[in-house]
């Protein structure tokens, strides 16, 4: 028979855990709707001030950005902008867990076949893509800007050189610095 207090205790934790991910979900889609707010009031400042035919690559750009992030209708009832939709889905489907903040003796206690084991490994698939995502939604973002500025001096090519080589840079650096790729979700053995 399990220990009362025991129980109690893992309950308070778990009904702690709870309100963490809702809080954070709470957050999450505040800030998404202000960045969505932020983007079309800029779009249309600029449509009102120049119309939509004289339009420059910085405005079109910014909605890259915002639509490399967002999922429109795919698997959801309503628009969800997907960096905030996975983040939603570590908290929501795989309650927050991934393959970090492991003790060893976690890992090898942990049994492969346990609901823990699978909720561990689709968090650190949503994380690696969720790590991705926001990377690109950056890249775009800083093109946006670097393309605003080219407006207003020619001198921004480095600026752009530099946005390309450091988004190559970090791309290589997140698909490749764990090998074989597997390991990037792998529970037991630490994977490092």
């Amino acid at each position: 028979m399990s220990d009362p207090t025991a129980v109690a205790a893992m309950m308070a934790e778990q009904a702690a855990q709870m309100a963490a991910v809702k809080s954070f979900n709470i957050e999450a889609f505040t800030l998404m709707v202000i960045g969505l707010m932020a983007t079309s009031l800029r779009t249309y400042s600029r449509a009102t001030t120049v119309g939509f035919s004289n339009f420059q690559a910085d405005d079109y750009l910014v909605w890259v950005g915002t639509l490399t992030i967002c999922d429109f209708g795919m698997g959801n009832q309503v628009g969800h902008c997907f960096e905030t939709g996975l983040a939603f889905s570590v908290g929501e489907h795989a309650h927050g867990l991934a393959n970090d903040a492991m003790t060893p003796e976690q890992r090898a206690a942990l049994s492969p076949d346990s609901p823990e084991y699978q909720m561990r490994v689709l968090g650190s698939k949503i994380q690696l893509w969720g790590w991705s995502t926001y990377a690109t939604l950056l890249w775009c973002l800083k093109a946006s800007m670097c393309t605003f500025f080219l407006r207003l001096t020619m001198r921004i090519y480095i600026g752009f050189g530099f946005i390309v080589a450091s988004w190559l840079a970090l791309g290589l650096t997140l698909l490749t610095s764990c090998r074989p790729f597997h390991e990037y979700w792998q529970i037991n053995p630490d994977p490092g």
